[in-house]
C-alpha cells in the first residue's frame, strides 16, 4: 500500500508567526487575534510543524526553500495569476465579466504552473 511522507519544514512556526510574516512579505493586510471557539480549542493540539524524519532517512529529502521564500513565491505567483482562480474577486483588465468565468486554456495553465517552479 505504500509509505506516507511528511513535507515541509521541520522549524515549528505558531499561526501568529506565519499571520505576521504573511502580512510583511505581502506588504499589507492586517490581522485581529479571535479567541478559538469551544470546539475548536477541542481540536486544536497547539503549533504545527511537519516532522520530516521520514522521508530523509528513506531518500534523503530535506527543504530547499525557506518558509519566507516560500511565501513570497506564493504571494507573487497568485498576485500575477489569482484572476484565475477568483475571477469575481480579482478582475482582469480588459476582460468582460462573461470571459472571467471561462476556464483558463492549456496554454496559459502550463505558464501559470511554470511560475510555481521558476
Amino acid at each position: 500500500y505504500g509509505e506516507i511522507f511528511n513535507v515541509g519544514s521541520d522549524i515549528p512556526v505558531n499561526f501568529l508567526e506565519l499571520t505576521k510574516t504573511i502580512v510583511k512579505i505581502a506588504g499589507h493586510g492586517r490581522w485581529d487575534f479571535a479567541e478559538f471557539s469551544p470546539e475548536r480549542k477541542a481540536q486544536e493540539p497547539g503549533d504545527f510543524y511537519s516532522d520530516i524524519t521520514k522521508i530523509n532517512r528513506f531518500i534523503g529529502w530535506r527543504p530547499k526553500t525557506s518558509l519566507e521564500d516560500g511565501l513570497a513565491k506564493t504571494i507573487e505567483f497568485y498576485s500575477e495569476y489569482g484572476s484565475y482562480y477568483w475571477p469575481m474577486k480579482y478582475p482582469r483588465k480588459g476582460v468582460n465579466d462573461n470571459d472571467q468565468l471561462k476556464t483558463i486554456s492549456l496554454a496559459d495553465d502550463n505558464k501559470a504552473l511554470s511560475g510555481i517552479t521558476s
